[in-house]
């Protein structure tokens, strides 16, 4: 019986620079990933919504399909943050529905 990795929860910034490859900052992501061991890296419900409000506005399916997809992983999804009352499933959906017309 081993010791529990280490959970860190991303910000939203975090992701966008890493799946945008961000010119700045996603080589900077990729090493810090790359370096920290023990670590499960985790994104809420929250962040989950941040990230794909803006695309679902904008209909990028390809970006969409790419988000979608890294939170899927699962080293990329963890428990869910505390005091988050919904399950993934409705943020998703609440997105997509909320950028319906526009």
């Amino acid at each position: 019986m081993g010791v529990a990795p280490v959970r860190v929860f991303l910000d939203s910034c975090i992701v966008i620079y890493l799946l945008e490859e961000h010119p700045q900052f996603s080589s900077t992501v990729r090493k810090a990933f790359e370096r920290s061991e023990d670590r499960q890296f985790c994104v809420s419900p929250l962040v989950e919504l941040e990230c794909l409000v803006g695309l679902l506005r904008a209909h990028n399916l390809p970006l969409i399909q790419r988000y979608k997809s890294f939170f899927r992983r699962p080293l990329s999804w963890g428990a869910g943050a505390p005091g988050v009352a919904f399950p993934r499933g409705v943020v998703v959906v609440t997105a997509e529905c909320g950028n319906q017309g526009r």
